[in-house]
């Protein structure tokens, strides 16, 4: 079964140290390599956030490979997120 979140924007954290907040799936790195190509719907639009960055520009890139066109590494990652927070997933 394909996650899905919003019918205009998937919002995922591929962190093991929390992310966003209610609505948000969560793909603990490096378990999301695998699972972000086989859960997500690759019609929806999809923006990653990490605590750093480089997580999910990696995993941008895999899914992208994969035929998903619509990918976003979100900018300013988790430092810049002001939106509810769950921590410690």
């Amino acid at each position: 079964m394909r996650a899905r979140v919003a019918a205009f924007l998937c919002l995922v954290a591929v962190s093991d140290r929390g992310g966003p907040g209610p609505g948000a799936i969560h793909l603990p790195y490096p378990a999301a390599k695998q699972r972000a190509p086989a859960e997500l719907d690759p019609s929806t639009d999809i923006a990653l956030v990490c605590h750093a960055g480089p997580m999910g520009d990696e995993i941008a890139t895999i899914v992208a490979a994969r035929g998903f066109l619509h990918v976003r590494n979100l900018a300013g990652r988790m430092k810049r997120w002001r939106g509810p927070v769950e921590s410690g997933l």
